[in-house]
């Protein structure tokens, strides 16, 4: 390692480190000291490695291509098909299909859900209550709001 004192180089090293110094330049130029302009900025060339230094340029191009990506309505393959192994895309009515749901946790198609014949009505503070006169009980249908938005929220409430 060469040593950090003066006096142990000779002229020729001290005046060359001293020329290297006074030809540092901003500007992207090769075998130069890299020295910071007026607003503390320095140019580099373009990148060709891995381990380069990426400028602004190659970052703006992954950051815009990111943009497209998240604001893209086809990403991913999406779709609102019933589609196996694909993401659920919403079509421009706000819809999408699903499968036949086969596990009580999947989610349930309007053609999957049964009708309640319906006799009696209620109001209960903020639950509206109906009455199934097939298993004689009452079901309530809690309304709360939660970010401005109607939550409807159903069970059955064991009243017979």
């Amino acid at each position: 390692m060469p040593s950090p004192y003066l006096s142990e180089h000779s002229g020729a090293e001290v005046d060359q480190a001293v020329s290297d110094v006074q030809a540092a330049t901003a500007a992207a130029t090769a075998e130069k000291l890299m020295l910071r302009d007026a607003n503390g900025r320095a140019k580099v060339a373009a990148p060709s490695a891995s381990d380069d230094v990426a400028r602004k340029a190659e970052v703006d191009a992954v950051a815009s291509g990111l943009v497209a990506h998240a604001g893209a309505s086809d990403v991913h393959n999406a779709t609102s098909d019933a589609t196996a192994s694909r993401i659920i895309l919403r079509d421009a009515q706000g819809q999408a299909k699903v499968g036949a749901p086969t596990d009580p946790d999947h989610i349930a198609r309007k053609q999957d859900l049964g009708t309640i014949e319906l006799t009696y009505v209620r109001t209960s503070g903020n639950r509206l209550q109906i009455f199934n006169e097939e298993d004689g009980l009452w079901y309530s249908l809690l309304v709360v709001t939660v970010d401005g938005v109607a939550v409807l929220s159903l069970s059955d409430s064991g009243e017979t």
